[in-house]
């Protein structure tokens, strides 16, 4: 819980620093679940939209987490040496498949692309986001990189930064 509070605090916005694997999953933990807990609240007073899946106070909480989330993200990829830009390898894949299911399903329509095409374009898609998804997570549970790196001392050896 404590690494929880610390990104809402401390390091609300700093993307300039290292986070070692236990602050980034035990805050990704508590946001889930936060998140889940305000949303069974939106639907017991009424707040949920069951149209769009969405509900206002689980929205709320979304946008208030959004940049220490991002920043707690970007400082475990500088725990293990990555820039923080990694991260949105996986962001822009996700921008990049639904442009090209977009795209793909208009020459599909326009009968310039055969089913059978359309479906192995989409299926090569899916497998690259995949794949990023999981390299991704390979480097979220990456041990830190020993001693100093470039984005600053160990946080396992350093206490005050826990």
């Amino acid at each position: 819980m404590n690494y929880y509070l610390q990104a809402l605090s401390s390091k609300y916005a700093d993307f300039s620093s290292r986070s070692r694997r236990s602050e980034y999953w035990f805050f990704t933990l508590f946001s889930f679940l936060a998140a889940i807990i305000l949303t069974m609240v939106d639907i017991a007073i009424g707040t949920f939209d069951y149209k769009t899946e969405v509900g206002l106070l689980a929205s709320i909480y979304g946008l208030l987490v959004l940049i220490p989330t991002l920043a707690v993200t970007v400082r475990r990829l500088h725990d293990i040496g990555k820039s923080g830009w990694a991260m949105f390898i996986v962001y822009a894949s996700m921008c990049m498949l639904g442009f090209f299911t977009m795209f793909f399903a208009m020459l599909s329509a326009a009968q310039r692309m055969t089913e059978e095409q359309f479906g192995l374009a989409i299926a090569m898609l899916v497998i690259t986001m995949i794949g990023l998804i999981i390299l991704f997570l390979v480097w979220l549970c990456t041990d830190s990189q020993p001693g100093r790196n470039r984005f600053g001392e160990n946080p396992k050896n350093n206490p005050a930064s826990n």
